[in-house]
């Protein structure tokens, strides 16, 4: 088995790593239980992905990049509930005040992914490099372009976070944000592609 298979796998051992280390230091904290789900949820999302390189018939393909679509699709909005929550002390507040948005966040993967999951992959086609290249349909291209804007207010929110913050709080918490800003630029990346070229 070459590392191109393994890669995926990896990563999904560290996500869940992560996310029961911090539930084990502080179960009872929403942000810890939050980034917690986001973890697992990335963790779960690679997982989907090590199972597609491994297909073999394209039938599978589609099977498991409808499943990853629908996963990914709930990526943003969770990071979004842990943006809006992390290190404010009336985080209750905060997320009153953005219920509608949140609500809609977790609502429009919902719809995309789950009752229009037929439409999602439009095809695959084996390339001659024996790489599967997967095409979108329109629920699954409107469902990129959604990640896409709510990862936009995730980065928005986390830049506010650490401008708001002052001495030891702001050293304490610019790695989170650089980690998570980092993670966020890459899926900005590899999501603009998708969107561009479906």
């Amino acid at each position: 088995m070459s590392l191109y298979f393994i890669i995926p796998y990896i990563a999904a051992v560290f996500c869940g790593a992560l996310a029961v280390l911090v539930l084990f230091r502080d179960h009872r904290s929403f942000v810890h239980r939050v980034f917690a789900a986001g973890m697992i949820t990335l963790a779960l999302e690679a997982v989907l992905i090590g199972l597609s390189i491994q297909a073999q018939l394209a039938e599978t393909v589609i099977q498991w990049q409808r499943v990853r679509l629908v996963v990914g699709g709930f990526i943003p909005p969770i990071w979004l509930l842990f943006a809006l929550s992390f290190t404010r002390e009336n985080y209750r507040a905060s997320l009153e005040r953005m219920k509608w948005l949140l609500v809609s966040c977790f609502a429009i993967p919902l719809v995309l992914g789950m009752a229009l999951n037929k439409g999602l992959i439009r095809g695959v086609a084996l390339s001659d490099s024996l790489v599967w290249i997967i095409g979108l349909g329109w629920p699954g291209h409107l469902l990129q372009v959604f990640g896409l804007l709510t990862i936009v207010i995730v980065l928005m929110g986390l830049e506010r976070t650490l401008r708001a913050s002052r001495g030891h709080m702001r050293w304490q918490i610019k790695f989170m944000v650089v980690g998570l800003g980092s993670l966020f630029a890459v899926r900005i990346y590899t999501g603009g592609q998708t969107v561009l070229f479906r």
